[in-house]
């Protein structure tokens, strides 16, 4: 690129008639639903096989989603390609052209009032012209292509049967800008720009091979030659840059001129003295395919960010940061995608995919709230660490965290401020953390009722693959009462510094779960009155079920105080003594009896049996109800047909002073009864040991006599 030089050009003060043709045209029609289909789909920014240096920056606080795909129409058996969109208001105005001689073309009028459902209002056939570009001036479309006579611009009646058409300079108009009183347009090879006033009068500029217009205070012309601003100047372009016949464009804001420029990629320009501020180079041409294919035909400035056209590599996102601009990589549809015209306005995105189509996103800024550091609950953090082990099954170690009985749910039973603190996490993967929030019964039918709010981008700790640490809080609001708070976590969420789909999302209401299954536990605790949430991000039943994923407190302060016993509903919720601060002197010791493992038996009578899977650990329930602390661990003797059985009762459990309180019997399959099983018969063991061999069964019952210490 070379040095600015300044050129000026006489304006011509005199508007001149031009020649202006009545052309029927074929009868608009409604198309609301042919031809679009909606997507609701997440669309990640990947580094691409397009970018030379990978992303400069690779962090991107914006979500894209595709929400429809809009075929390109057919026409005299023929299927045309997308060539430009002008958007007005809550409508998209697209063009179609004919690749070849052939003069074919269409328009798409869309309504985008709701963005999630776009819908095909109208479509406008042309059997014997080319439709370059579109827009819109005073209730009426213009647009403006190539037919047998040349280059033209037109001008579609509001009555939609006529065409007010005007022949231009050279063979194919490829640009053009509707002002509030004036039309530009500029015609290739031999044309340049005409300008046309409200009584359809013309003053002609002439610039070889012109390519592009772009309009404010200024008028810029985009040529194979150079960047021409109207009666001011102009900016050197390398001649070899553009492609014949090529798209090449221009975009505009208050402080950048930008420009597509094929082989020469992107340019931006300060408009202060239009030094060059960054220049992306074209994209990489894959082994095997054609240089040609693979340049940048078209810029959409949508500030912030900034959308390149990239033929063969697709859409290319980058955008401005406080240290300027930096490239992102590329829209990952999950295929190829050629892509020769972007256009971004509002929240939208369209790509005009040639035979493709049109693409629509939506997009939006994630917004994440400020995380502050607090002071935690630190024998909370030891005792949950060590509660919830690497690789220990949870289902196990803590049924009756899965029983059915437990709420699960964060409830407000008042007004209140809600804030999240940050314990640990032992995930493996790089997870996203987010809630959402509705009314106590008006639970949600599916994840689209859902309004989503992130919370950690990247849910991992410092050293772990993130920046959290323990204790670091986040402010969620003021509810008022009775609104349930839900949390979900999305597995592998976070990619190359971007939230993405990830593989699944999981949510505390799991009906909406892929799998249907609980994902988290909820409880309360002693050692610092806490509310506890974690979550397991493996899809169960896979994984290791250690639930440690991710493990936080809901408080009502961030202030270091006690949640307001008022603030939530906890009558509920499972409550764990965690911390062993009782007194043995203090119990209310009462005779129970105790049976080992984690499965239900059969009959009118309540007892449990265990399973020898190959866990390591089985619950004790006493008088139905789980003591906490105590367990039964077996453990293979090696070279033998025998196990080693430990029983720990824990410190709120102790055997009766009776004769034979342990008895246990072992069963093969097919032997487990339907009943109770009288201990009084039990073979296999009799004794008062809590360490002892047995012979390796796929099933025991465990009885055990025992007092109990319950806290006056």
């Amino acid at each position: 690129m070379k040095k600015i030089k300044i050129l000026f050009i006489g304006l011509l003060v005199l508007f001149i008639g031009c020649q202006k043709d009545y052309d029927s045209v074929d009868k608009p029609f409604e198309r609301t639903h042919e031809r679009i289909t909606l997507k609701s789909q997440k669309i990640p920014v990947v580094p691409g096989f397009g970018l030379k240096s990978g992303a400069s920056d690779p962090t991107i606080m914006y979500e894209f989603t595709l929400v429809a795909e809009v075929d390109a129409p057919t026409v005299n058996s023929k299927k045309v390609q997308a060539t430009h969109v002008e958007v007005v208001g809550n409508r998209a105005y697209v063009s179609y052209n004919m690749r070849g001689n052939q003069h074919i073309g269409a328009i798409d009028i869309i309504d985008i009032t709701n963005p999630e459902n776009p819908v095909i209002i109208n479509t406008v056939e042309f059997t014997n012209k080319d439709i370059n570009t579109v827009g819109w001036k005073n209730n009426h479309i213009l647009l403006a292509g190539q037919w047998s006579e040349g280059a033209f611009y037109g001008r579609y009646y509001e009555t939609m049967d006529s065409l007010a058409v005007f022949e231009l300079p050279s063979f194919s108009a490829m640009s053009m800008f509707a002002a509030e009183d004036l039309v530009y347009v500029v015609s290739g090879d031999t044309g340049g720009l005409t300008v046309i006033n409200p009584d359809d009068e013309q003053v002609f500029f002439s610039f070889a091979d012109a390519r592009s217009v772009a309009v404010d205070n200024d008028v810029y012309i985009l040529t194979s030659s150079g960047i021409y601003k109207l009666n001011n100047g102009s900016i050197d372009i390398d001649p070899g840059y553009l492609q014949e016949g090529s798209k090449a464009d221009l975009d505009i804001s208050e402080q950048y001129l930008f420009a597509a420029v094929n082989r020469g990629g992107a340019y931006i320009f300060d408009r202060t003295d239009y030094s060059v501020v960054k220049n992306f180079e074209r994209p990489i041409t894959p082994d095997g395919m054609y240089d040609e294919d693979f340049v940048t035909n078209s810029v959409s400035f949508n500030d912030p960010l900034l959308f390149l056209a990239d033929g063969g590599a697709g859409i290319r996102v980058a955008g401005e940061t406080p240290t300027g601009f930096h490239q992102y990589g590329y829209f990952d549809f999950g295929g190829p995608l050629s892509s020769n015209f972007v256009k971004s306005q509002d929240n939208f995105i369209f790509v005009a995919t040639g035979l493709g189509g049109l693409k629509i996103l939506t997009y939006k800024e994630i917004i994440i709230p400020p995380i502050e550091p607090g002071e935690y609950c630190e024998t909370l953090a030891d005792d949950i660490i060590a509660m919830f082990p690497e690789r220990e099954d949870a289902t196990i170690q803590h049924p009756y965290l899965f029983d059915g009985e437990n709420e699960l749910s964060v409830i407000t039973n008042q007004e209140t401020d809600v804030w999240i603190q940050f314990i640990w996490e032992g995930a493996g993967w790089t997870n996203t953390f987010g809630y959402y929030t509705y009314e106590l019964g008006n639970e949600p039918e599916s994840v689209n009722d859902l309004n989503k709010n992130v919370i950690f981008p990247n849910a991992s700790m410092v050293g772990s693959g993130g920046d959290l640490n323990q204790g670091d809080m986040v402010y969620l609001g003021n509810f008022p009462a009775n609104t349930v708070i839900g949390f979900y976590l999305t597995a592998q969420g976070w990619e190359n510094g971007q939230m993405v789909n990830g593989l699944y999302t999981h949510y505390t209401d799991f009906h909406l779960n892929q799998n249907s299954m609980q994902q988290h536990l909820l409880f309360l605790e002693n050692c610092c009155n806490e509310l506890v949430l974690t979550f397991e991000d493996i899809l169960l039943p896979g994984g290791d079920k250690d639930f440690n994923d991710i493990m936080f407190t809901i408080k009502d302060n961030n202030e270091g105080y006690t949640n307001d016993p008022e603030s939530f509903k906890i009558e509920d919720i499972y409550f764990i003594p965690l911390c062993n601060d009782f007194d043995p002197d203090d119990c209310d010791w009462t005779s129970e009896t105790a049976f080992g493992g984690s499965e239900a038996g059969l009959g009118a009578a309540w007892w449990y049996y265990i399973n020898n899977n190959g866990n390591s650990q089985y619950p004790i329930y006493a008088g139905q109800q789980l003591v906490e602390d105590a367990y039964i661990e077996i453990t293979p003797v090696n070279g033998t047909d025998y196990v080693e059985m430990v029983i720990e009762l824990g410190p709120k459990m102790r055997l009766q002073d009776t004769n034979e309180p342990v008895k246990i019997q072992g069963y093969n399959h097919g032997e487990l009864p339907s009943f109770r099983p009288p201990a009084g018969l039990f073979t296999t063991y009799k004794g008062d040991q809590l360490v002892i061999e047995l012979p390796n069964c796929p099933y025991y019952v465990v009885h055990l006599d025992v007092e109990v210490c319950y806290e006056p």
